[in-house]
């Protein structure tokens, strides 16, 4: 929340003028180097594990798409861009729109989602995770 109350203030300053602040909010990425390479898992003590991908993740966003996405939102001059999959954009939508309701979601899902994880599974598998 700091860099966001940074870049309003800067857009606040810069309003009038010729430049524009756009402030991404992505979420996550994938890394570029695909399947097979080493994905490090951390904790509270540090480092847990570190494990070859066995396959893209398709919960993550392809390096290149977000690029072109935030590209684009500065391009046409958009305020704030929310850059993301299912379920992590309805989840942002849901906390802007219902904070309560967000976080009811949030303390029901957290707690699995941190256990696959964990475990080295996605964190955004949202089928996977309702069948624990």
């Amino acid at each position: 929340m700091a860099l966001y109350g940074y870049f309003s203030s800067l857009a606040t300053e810069l309003a009038d003028t010729n430049v524009g602040v756009t402030i991404v909010c992505p979420g996550p990425v994938g890394s570029s180097h695909g399947p097979g390479s080493a994905r490090a898992v951390y904790g509270p003590t540090g480092l847990i594990s570190t494990q070859a991908a066995e396959k893209e993740d398709k919960a993550r966003m392809a390096p290149a798409r977000c690029v072109e996405l935030i590209s684009s939102a500065a391009y046409h001059g958009v305020d704030e861009a929310w850059i993301s999959k299912h379920p992590v954009l309805a989840l942002a939508y849901i906390f802007q729109l219902a904070p309560t309701l967000g976080w009811m979601i949030l303390k029901r899902v957290g707690p699995k989602r941190a256990k696959a994880m964990k475990e080295g599974r996605s964190g955004y598998d949202v089928r996977g995770m309702g069948r624990q």
